[in-house]
């Protein structure tokens, strides 16, 4: 007899410092609604029979299903006083995230919500997301069904319920009625910017994994959407958060030495930092080097890089004041798979344009192939054990400071 996963449901209760207006029955009522309701609130909706029948049939599997109900304070001040956060994961026999759903309500006497509901294949890519979004006044919803990451069937419909109600001529009730939204074309891959929030957190079940790591909500604000894409996406922030918390371990070396040439003599500085999770593999490494001349730094090196638990690089910014170059890589399976910024004299001079299509011109390569001054310094960088290597040579190089 196979197992009921469903069964066998973990809440997981989060408690918060409660504000005076906190109404805990609400906070009961909220999370007894979104435990006890269907879990994919409707039917799928895509036509398309692919997907129809790829959606159904993980509805259909036996999947262990993880609860998790938040209540905490806004952040936004916006009057809320409460959110309330509701997620459920599901995953099949192999432990792999078959489908997931949140639902997120604002509890301020209004009725302010957002749920989503996204559906993975055996390898995780993105085949079906629906949400449905709703205020006092106005309520949104859509779904994108997707193969091989391109759209191959969307709708979306909005609707002003209190446009409606406001309307006194038959051309603003006319103007009130629900609307066909056009966000996305079809053929095209999934536009993750839509209106004021943005998608990308559900592309597959690794980043959704990560974000979830990182954040409690995988929607994120227009405003705060650059500094998602800059560093929340590549999940470096993951490792600096449990640097803060005291959960990673850190060494620093201090090395000193000389530099000699043109008949005069300048000081050399290097500090490395080493940062360890508890099995002491490093998680994170910064190493600056400075040349100080009549006490006026004239050479810098500055690279802090990330590494996963193989030892892989996966993150690295760097900047060099000697062959000058500044940037940032998101690095996967030895391969940049996004260069987040990239700047030496060369490109100091190009329009904006033409610096983003050089900064795309690095997607795709390895570290050795690209077209960067100082790319046999980042070797040095492209895994733990060859790191390692560089601070024995570094060590050799200078003196250790006490």
């Amino acid at each position: 007899m196979k197992k009921d996963w469903n069964s066998k449901l973990l809440v997981l209760l989060i408690a918060v410092v409660p504000h005076t207006l906190y109404s805990q029955k609400a906070a009961d009522e909220y999370a007894k609604m979104f435990l006890e309701s269907a879990d994919t609130v409707e039917p799928c909706r895509a036509r398309d029979r692919e997907t129809y029948r790829a959606v159904s049939e993980i509805d259909a599997m036996p999947l262990r299903c993880d609860s998790v109900f938040i209540d905490e304070p806004d952040d936004f001040e916006n009057g809320r006083k409460h959110f309330y956060i509701g997620k459920r994961l599901f995953f099949d026999h192999k432990n792999r995230l078959r489908k997931y759903r949140t639902y997120k309500r604002g509890y301020d006497g209004g009725a302010e919500y957002m749920i989503f509901r996204a559906y993975y294949n055996e390898n995780g890519k993105l085949i079906y997301l629906d949400y449905d979004t709703g205020t006092n006044c106005e309520d949104e919803n859509a779904y994108y069904a997707l193969r091989k990451n391109i759209v191959v069937e969307y709708d979306g419909t909005y609707f002003c319920g209190c446009c409606e109600d406001d309307a006194e001529t038959e051309e603003e009730a006319e103007d009130a009625k629900p609307v066909k939204l056009k966000e996305q074309k079809t053929g095209k891959p999934m536009k993750y910017d839509v209106d004021w929030f943005n998608l990308s957190s559900f592309s597959d079940t690794e980043t959704l994994l990560k974000v979830l790591d990182i954040y409690k909500y995988p929607c994120y604000e227009s405003s705060v959407l650059s500094e998602f894409r800059a560093k929340g996406y590549n999940f470096a922030d993951i490792i600096d958060e449990k640097e803060k918390a005291g959960e990673l371990k850190k060494d620093t070396i201090n090395l000193i030495g000389k530099k000699t040439g043109d008949n005069t003599s300048k000081d050399r500085t290097c500090m490395i930092i080493l940062t360890y999770d508890a099995n002491r593999k490093v998680q994170k490494c910064d190493i600056r080097k400075t040349v100080i001349y009549k006490h006026e730094e004239i050479e810098a090196e500055d690279v802090t890089a990330y590494y996963d638990t193989a030892g892989n690089l996966f993150y690295i910014d760097g900047l060099y004041t000697k062959d000058y170059e500044n940037f940032v890589f998101l690095i996967k399976n030895g391969t940049i798979v996004r260069c987040n910024y990239f700047l030496n004299g060369d490109t100091k001079k190009m329009d904006y344009n033409a610096k983003e299509e050089f900064s795309r011109s690095f997607v795709g390569k390895k570290l050795v192939d690209i077209p960067c001054r100082n790319k046999n310094h980042l070797l040095d960088y492209s895994t733990t054990e060859r790191l390692r290597k560089l601070i024995e040579r570094l060590k050799r190089e200078y003196s250790l400071k006490n």
